[in-house]
């Protein structure tokens, strides 16, 4: 027997890294500070005073060693059902027979279907503005001022490591044959958007997205909206929503997650 829609879901969780973690409610007022002083060239001063995480993993371009838990046809487990209706309380207690920590950040209704509108809208780019998955806690988003400019603060990229280290600690291996088991409900809910498309297909669509997507290192000046800051770059801010949700995640977060999409791909 395999192991039931949490593993799937994990697949489609490190497809899509957090889209919901990015969204407009993510950014404080983008307003400048009111009367700014003249500032000279010293260590910048930051706008947003909440407290962040910090990113503690080193920029590397390795992938992380995967431990393999070998399988055993004999697992008493959660058995996948058939519909999707009525499926919400088997994926919460598949995910949690994983991990506590991911079933607590799960939204407990339509699980399945929100998965896939997901991996859909990122397979071309976008990002979803409503109907999340999962609800992560985040500290408000940082900028800082320097030099008479915004830059986004590097603050920012520890706000999710807890989430990514734990979704990347799930084995690539064991995560592509649970996957299997699943993929006939993920099909259900994907043809009910009637596009007439393979959900494995846009998976993997989506999967490739990401992977092409370069790391930004270094400083990245932002622009302060109405709503929300955008990059004062026009290449960068024309850039797709999901590169922008990938800078936002920081280069280190970044490469965890694409080094972990590289060893599962070819095992899907």
């Amino acid at each position: 027997m395999q192991k039931p829609l949490a593993t799937a879901l994990l697949v489609v969780i490190l497809a899509c890294a957090a889209y919901w973690l990015f969204m407009p409610r993510d950014l404080p007022d983008a307003t400048p500070p009111a009367t700014p002083a003249i500032r000279q060239p010293t260590a910048p001063s930051t706008v947003d005073r909440h407290p962040v995480l910090q990113d503690d993993a080193p920029l590397t371009a390795t992938p992380t060693p995967q431990a393999v838990m070998p399988a055993t046809a004999d697992d008493d487990l959660v058995a996948p059902p058939t519909t999707l209706d009525g499926s919400d309380s088997v994926v919460l207690d598949a995910v949690n027979e994983l991990s506590a920590d991911v079933v607590a950040w799960l939204l407990p209704q339509e699980q399945v279907r929100k998965w896939v509108v997901l991996v859909n809208a990122l397979a071309d780019g976008k990002v979803p503005v409503k109907d999340r998955p999962l609800e992560y806690p985040l500290p408000a988003f940082k900028a800082q001022e320097k030099d008479g400019s915004l830059w986004l603060d590097r603050a920012n990229y520890g706000r999710t490591t807890t989430l990514i280290k734990a979704l990347t600690r799930m084995p690539p291996s064991r995560v592509a044959r649970h996957y299997a088991a699943w993929q006939p409900l993920l099909q259900q809910a994907q043809d009910e958007l009637g596009n007439g498309a393979d959900f494995d297909e846009r998976l993997h669509t989506a999967i490739d997205r990401i992977l092409a997507i370069r790391p930004r290192t270094g400083m990245i000046e932002l622009k302060a909206g109405v709503l929300k800051f955008t990059y004062a770059d026009p290449q960068m801010e024309k850039a797709s929503a999901v590169e922008k949700m990938l800078w936002r995640l920081g280069p280190s977060n970044t490469l965890r997650i694409q080094n972990y999409l590289r060893d599962l791909k070819p095992l899907l």
